[in-house]
């Protein structure tokens, strides 16, 4: 029995999620500020 997961993106808490298909920009959305 095999099954198809999708995972959603994201660190810690912080997920992405898009309305339509290619709203967010791939590997930019990174709303933690490095210190």
């Amino acid at each position: 029995m095999s099954a198809t997961l999708s995972y959603q993106s994201g660190f810690g808490n912080e997920f992405e999620t898009e309305c339509l298909p290619g709203a967010l920009p791939v590997g930019r959305n990174s709303p933690q500020r490095c210190a």
